[in-house]
């Protein structure tokens, strides 16, 4: 599951003090997504997948 997701849908504007809280609220909401059976809304195609990743290839014929 994205950060941004996380940040966004589960924690909002909320911080949370220790990382087992933090564990324990990512969990719940992991759980109840499950449950709730939502599912996952991708916005990247396969095109627009194999243009990121040659965006990102390093070029090191010019080094």
């Amino acid at each position: 599951m994205g950060l941004n997701l996380i940040t966004r849908q589960c924690l909002g504007k909320r911080r949370i003090p220790t990382i087992e809280e933090l564990r324990r609220e990512v969990n719940a909401w992991c759980a109840e997504r499950n449950q709730k059976k939502i599912a996952v809304h991708w916005h990247l195609t396969t095109e627009g997948a194999w243009n990121m990743r040659n965006r990102d290839v390093l070029d090191v014929s010019a080094v």
